[in-house]
């Protein structure tokens, strides 16, 4: 079962104390964006998303989130190497 974010960060903090003083929201954004595995274990919010960009269509997104989340893997570099190897452009 998935903690609260205060739970999550006040384990992170019981082990590392130089985060005492960060707010624990921020902490656990910090954590989770630079883990994506994490995020199965924390109760986030509705609206909260990996994927800080897009590529122009919510399906693909969900797509990139999803896979991101799956693989323990940054969902934006996801979608910036698909678009390498596409030359997929947004404005066409």
């Amino acid at each position: 079962m998935p903690e609260t974010i205060e739970e999550f960060a006040k384990r992170i903090k019981s082990k590392y104390s130089e985060y005492a003083d960060v707010d624990d929201y921020e902490l656990v954004d910090r954590i989770v964006r630079k883990y994506p595995t994490y995020a199965a274990q924390v109760n986030l919010p509705q609206d909260f998303r990996l994927l800080r960009t897009t590529s122009g269509y919510k399906k693909i997104d969900d797509i990139y989130e999803q896979a991101g989340r799956e693989i323990g893997v940054d969902p934006n570099l996801l979608l910036e190497q698909g678009r390498v190897e596409t030359d997929f452009n947004v404005d066409v």
